[in-house]
């Protein structure tokens, strides 16, 4: 915008279309106040010339022959100029969110991919199990009908135990993989089993373990007992590898939250700990802390309680030499709370 010495515009460009300065009339330009310009186009003019003012934006004008001041110029940045200094910016900022959707999206089909073989491992080996322990139960039954001495049946009801637990096992690695059916269980009696099946254990595992257990009054919570049981033995099996003392201690603890409609089991020991570095990884599966564990109990225990469940798993603390406490999270079912 070019002004005359009194700041009135007589000229400009790029202000748009519908400001055009061959529509201002002489008289117009001569009566033209610049501290109190009419309505009209000279006046909005005036006005975008009062804006670049105040930015700075302006040169004056000198003759150079006779050195007398004859006006100012007036500038400033089109609109399209002010957008495009935002360019690199945007560029960079879309640049990112592709490199963080494409690192999530490789993230994803890699967990999408470990965990698919994860499953058909798992049902691979239910379905392996199951034609041979069929038989086995077969052989058992002809040999409870056959054998004749106690000592034989009491040594075949032994083994009779231990191919329903492995019946049970494989109905476990069955059920990973896809929605098994919940019903309305008694946590505090599925807690027990665990306990128990850990406890006698302890004997042949020559460690000097002792499972305290404090149980709470607990509303009916719907569950899979099987799959609930086995994250439950996961995590005192997780203990008991866990204690390198003389003198092992596990305490199992439920509790009922009644504001908060869920239930909680705790199982804490004072074992070795875990690192506070690593302790981020130990839900991943394939990784242990214990040379020669295969790092599935802690993500298996995850997967079966909250995708199968709706709870919570998660590691509340835990001390390198001091110990440490797991605890599971369930929903009360509705109207048992």
């Amino acid at each position: 915008v070019l002004t005359d010495p009194r700041g009135v515009p007589y000229t400009w460009k790029n202000l748009g279309g519908k400001l055009n300065p061959d529509s201002v009339t002489w008289e117009e330009f001569v009566e033209a106040d610049p501290m109190n310009p009419k309505s009209g186009i000279l006046a909005e003019v005036i006005e975008i010339v009062h804006r670049m003012d105040a930015k700075g934006h302006m040169v004056l004008m000198i003759d150079p022959t006779s050195g007398r001041y004859v006006g100012k110029v007036y500038y400033d940045r089109p609109a399209i100029t002010s957008g495009l200094s935002w360019l690199p910016f945007a560029g960079a900022a879309a640049l990112g969110l592709f490199i963080v959707m494409g690192y999530l999206g490789i993230r994803s089909i890699i967990v999408g991919e470990r965990r698919a073989i994860w499953v058909g491992m798992a049902k691979e080996t239910a379905h392996q199990l199951g034609t041979p322990l069929s038989s086995l139960m077969g052989w058992l039954q002809h040999l409870k009908e056959s054998c004749a001495d106690e000592r034989t049946r009491k040594i075949v009801r032994e083994m009779e135990q231990d191919v329903l637990r492995l019946s049970k096992i494989s109905s476990r690695f069955g059920k990973v993989g896809s929605q098994p059916r919940l019903d309305l269980q008694d946590v505090v009696e599925i807690v027990r089993d665990a306990i128990e099946y850990q406890r006698r254990r302890l004997p042949s595992l020559g460690r000097d373990v002792q499972i305290k257990e404090h149980f709470g009054n607990l509303p009916k919570t719907l569950a899979n007992a099987d799959l609930l049981e086995w994250a439950v033995e996961n995590l005192i099996k997780n203990a008991i590898d866990a204690i390198d003392k003389e003198r092992g201690l596990i305490e199992v603890r439920t509790a009922h939250i009644p504001g908060e409609h869920k239930i909680t089991i705790e199982v804490e020991d004072n074992g070795r700990g875990i690192d506070p570095k690593v302790a981020s990884r130990i839900f991943e599966p394939g990784y242990s802390t214990r040379r020669g564990g295969w790092g599935l109990g802690l993500p298996l225990a995850r997967r079966i309680i909250e995708e199968y469940h709706h709870g919570r798993l998660r590691l509340v603390r835990s001390s390198p030499g001091r110990g440490s406490l797991f605890m599971i999270e369930l929903p009360v079912a509705e109207g048992r709370s």
